[in-house]
């Protein structure tokens, strides 16, 4: 087997013991060298306190129970069921995998299911985010589409 250390020994010039870490990165072409435009004493001083912490004034509702959708914590639960377990098996009882695909088709039948739910975030002048919910208006369930293409591919058992 080839040693794979003497491939090192071809990416350039070998720095030397005192070269500081971001020349020996440059030497070995991994960034870019900047030059640095704002001298360090023009910087702001940093502070090493922890921000003051905010406690919220929004009213606490502990003698209501938890709503989920207007729908208590049974009946949204029930709901979940009716639309997804049958999803997640095939007509003859067998485990479908999961995918992306199925997940989307899940979330549009909970979406549809759930009155087409639809969120509006105001920010008031206090810095506080409102978040609003209407039902029955909505077009169709938010779609974030992630770009995994520079993400490894699943290995499989």
């Amino acid at each position: 087997a080839e040693n794979p250390a003497s491939e090192v020994s071809n990416w350039g010039p070998s720095p030397h013991p005192s070269t500081p870490d971001v020349e020996i990165a440059g030497l070995l072409g991994l960034v870019p060298k900047l030059e640095a435009t704002i001298s360090p004493a023009d910087l702001p001083v940093a502070s090493t306190a922890a921000p003051s912490l905010q406690l919220s004034s929004a009213p606490l509702h502990h003698d209501e129970p938890l709503k989920i959708h207007n729908r208590s914590v049974e009946e949204y639960q029930q709901l979940y069921h009716e639309v997804v377990d049958d999803m997640l098996r095939y007509k003859n009882g067998r485990q479908r995998p999961y995918s992306l695909k199925l997940g989307r088709c899940i979330k549009q039948k909970l979406w549809e299911r759930l009155d087409r739910p639809t969120f509006t975030e105001t920010v008031g002048e206090d810095g506080r985010v409102h978040v609003d919910v209407s039902y029955g208006v909505g077009d169709c369930p938010p779609l974030y589409d992630v770009d995994i293409s520079g993400e490894p591919k699943p290995v499989t058992p």
